[in-house]
């Protein structure tokens, strides 16, 4: 959630819910009045939504009345904003990691066992979790495969080692016919990218 506080010279009366615009990327987008009528300070939030994405700071736009009113006593507040503070350092990053089936790689020749996933953004290290986390089945679910080691590189590569091989126990035979039909990955529910 960003936070904005609008000082008043006065005491302001809100009723309705009035708008602060922003610009994320190359979107617009409205933080919505939250609180502070019948006081000096209204607060706007806008929560950040999965896809927004702003690299080198948001943009504080106007303020806008949105069908509702701010008044001091009878008089209309001004909603013109002066002396807005810097929003170079607002970075926003509502895009989740992915990965696509394409970048799940085994290679069945030279180690069979291991299973590497490039992300599509680096990953926060301390979520990729333990081998518990992670879930590792035939396309169509009826294996599921052992899990020795999971580890992270380059930011985004996960490498999940599973069981030696032993002729004897599906879970650790990875055949050319089930990684042909795709393997299934699925990560812990807590992995996130580097913003959160």
């Amino acid at each position: 959630v960003l936070s904005f506080t609008i000082n008043f010279s006065d005491n302001v009366i809100v009723t309705g819910t009035p708008q602060l615009g922003l610009t994320i990327g190359a979107s617009g987008k409205q933080a919505s009045y939250i609180s502070g009528s019948g006081t000096s300070a209204l607060a706007f939030n806008y929560t950040v939504g999965s896809g927004d994405l702003d690299a080198d700071g948001i943009t504080v736009g106007a303020l806008t009345l949105n069908g509702g009113t701010l008044k001091t006593g009878l008089v209309d507040a001004t909603l013109t904003l002066n002396s807005v503070g810097s929003t170079v350092s607002v970075n926003v990053d509502g895009i989740r990691p992915t990965l696509p089936a394409a970048n799940i790689v085994v290679d069945n020749q030279l180690d069979p066992q291991l299973v590497v996933m490039t992300f599509s953004e680096p990953l926060d290290a301390s979520t990729i979790g333990t081998i518990a986390d992670w879930v590792v089945t035939s396309h169509d679910g009826s294996i599921v495969f052992k899990i020795n080691n999971v580890s992270i590189s380059s930011g985004k590569i996960v490498r999940l080692t599973l069981a030696t091989v032993d002729g004897g126990d599906l879970t650790t035979m990875v055949t050319n016919a089930l990684a042909v039909g795709h393997l299934k990955v699925t990560p812990p529910t807590a992995l996130t990218d580097v913003a959160g």
